[in-house]
């Protein structure tokens, strides 16, 4: 119903007005003068409102076959050259859309609409000048319209026109008066520019329209410094204390005014008094302490570090970041159990932070409580049951706690969730290490299998999968070959040494194992009972019975299961095969 009137309105306007073509210069003809019959123009008319019904209705191709149409029968109708601007324009088709543009313009000059068009369609194809021209134009003749002074402002602004674009400015400042707006428009230029003592003028009467707002005071104070007056914007930050507004920012502010002059003492004293003030939000406290103290391994700001977070923790005593701000302090002096309450305390307040529970998990599995571990990586993956990480952590804490199968449970569902070949590698290898201490060797060596596959010099998998095999005296030739691998990359590693001996022990070849295992005693091997307990078998082999017992000895030492070694010792002792 709406829409049939506004088309029967349409059609009265349109009858009744373009009875006469005034068919001017449009295409560099001569201008002319043509009457229209009225059944030619009533043709019109009811073309170009069918073109519209159609535009309205989404049909842009029917749209544009009638307005072409109507064009067909009268050259120098401007509302269809504009409505095919506007439909070549909204579909990107800038070249078609000014050239209807211009044409419409030509046809209706005085049309502000069909001038802004084109100049809005010059801006987008980069023609700034005559999208320059179609903004002078409007601004010349409608000069009370803002709304084209700041288009043209815009222009001038993304040319880097900044002349150009101050003095709009001024023009806009004498039709409306001064305003923030333009103020800040005006301080933004000044400062790309270089003009800080202006920017500094413009902020000023900033301060003068807002005399209490933060931010002016924030800008204002470091423009002063860039300017090197730094006993002007002292001023400033006692005019903005003065305020009563912020308080904790104008002590962070005066602090580093402090700190810039070299006074110490000060600027502890006034960044002191920003932490305890609960007013300034905690984020800025954090920027501060991140950036200069927790990063610092300067004794004396260290102490500082602590005064000031545990200021913070007064003054937000419930606010997760605050305690992880604690944790952090307490990380960069490893004092790692501490840290690990803290970490406890934000995730007790706030469970969705996930670094949190990264940092958590990893702390406690480095304290070895691998009872916590297995807790909080339940609940870790309760809460992110796609991270890999967690269901790896927890099955190396099932692991340490001789839980096998869990472990190996929690390996083989933590895969679902794994794609990097680095991490599936590593699934792999500790889902290896569970069945191999469950006793299921097939599917240990399956696990190894998949996780050389993946990463073919992952050495420590090559490592503990070759001494296995040894162990089982299974596939002795290919455990050697893994094994000869990781000593020709670390030839001084006592761990792969070893390995490397014990394998050539189970061949048979002693000699070439001793050679092996004396290298692995040289790099750090004596203070290993298993090292130790190695060499003394392969001395036993090659006769060298004194000797053998006393390295047997060394190792029942340091051993955790020092009573097979004695039973071992006191076999040889007394003579018995």
């Amino acid at each position: 119903m709406y829409r049939l009137s506004f088309i029967w309105l349409l059609l009265f306007f349109l009858i009744s007005a373009c009875s006469i073509l005034q068919r001017q210069d449009i295409d560099g003809e001569k201008q002319v003068k043509t009457e229209l019959s009225r059944q030619d123009s009533l043709e019109v008319t009811a073309l170009f409102i069918d073109a519209k019904k159609e535009d309205l209705l989404g049909n842009s191709q029917k749209a544009i076959s009638l307005y072409t149409r109507v064009l067909e029968k009268n050259p120098r109708h401007d509302a269809s050259l504009f409505e095919l601007a506007r439909i070549y324009g909204s579909s990107h088709d800038f070249r078609k859309a000014q050239e209807y543009a211009e044409k419409a313009v030509k046809a209706a000059p005085e049309n502000v609409w069909y001038r802004k068009v084109l100049a809005n369609i010059a801006q987008q194809t980069g023609q700034l000048d005559m999208a320059r021209e179609q903004l002078k134009w409007l601004v010349k003749n409608e000069a009370r319209n803002l709304e084209y002074y700041q288009d043209w402002y815009n222009l001038e602004r993304h040319a880097q026109n900044y002349t150009e674009a101050l003095h709009i400015l001024e023009n806009i400042e004498q039709i409306q008066g001064p305003s923030e707006s333009i103020l800040l428009k005006k301080t933004r230029m000044y400062q790309e520019t270089g003009n800080y003592p202006a920017a500094i003028d413009a902020l000023e009467q900033l301060l003068v329209l807002d005399p209490e707002n933060p931010d002016y005071y924030r800008e204002i104070i470091a423009m002063y410094n860039q300017e090197d007056q730094y006993d002007k914007a002292l001023e400033a930050i006692e005019r903005f204390k003065k305020t009563g507004k912020d308080r904790g920012m104008a002590n962070l502010l005066l602090s580093d005014q402090h700190r810039i002059k070299g006074n110490k003492e000060e600027a502890f004293h006034s960044l002191s008094n920003a932490m305890k003030n609960p007013e300034l939000s905690i984020d800025a406290k954090v920027n501060v302490l991140m950036s200069r103290y927790l990063i610092s391994n300067d004794e004396e700001k260290i102490e500082q570090a602590e005064i000031l977070v545990g200021h913070v923790l007064k003054a937000h005593p419930q606010d997760p970041v605050a305690w992880a701000l604690k944790g952090d302090l307490h990380m960069q002096n490893q004092e790692f159990e501490a840290a690990a309450e803290a970490f406890e305390k934000v995730i007790s307040r706030d469970k969705s932070r996930y670094a949190v529970w990264q940092q958590t998990l990893r702390l406690q599995m480095h304290l070895e409580a691998y009872h916590k571990v297995v807790a909080y990586a339940d609940t870790a993956i309760g809460l992110f049951p796609q991270e890999p990480l967690f269901y790896l952590l927890k099955g190396v804490a099932h692991l340490e706690r001789q839980e096998h199968t869990q472990a190996a449970e929690t390996f083989n569902t933590g895969l679902y969730f794994t794609a990097d070949k680095e991490t599936r590698a590593d699934f792999y290898s500790h889902l290896g290490e569970a069945y191999h201490q469950s006793g299921k060797h097939e599917a240990s060596d399956q696990a190894f299998e998949n996780a050389i596959e993946l990463e073919p010099d992952n050495i420590i998998v090559l490592n503990n999968y070759a001494y296995y095999l040894s162990l089982r005296k299974e596939s002795l030739d290919k455990a050697l070959a893994m094994s000869k691998k990781t000593i020709d990359k670390y030839p001084e590693n006592p761990t792969f040494l070893d390995t490397y001996g014990w394998i050539l022990f189970q061949k048979g070849q002693y000699k070439k194992a001793q050679k092996a295992l004396q290298a692995a005693l040289k790099h750090g091997g004596m203070n290993n009972p298993v090292i130790l307990e190695h060499y003394g078998d392969c001395l036993m082999k090659l006769d060298k019975k004194e000797e053998a017992i006393q390295y047997w000895k060394r190792a029942k030492e340091i051993s955790d299961t020092p009573e097979e070694i004695n039973k071992k010792i006191q076999t040889h002792l007394s003579g018995q095969e």
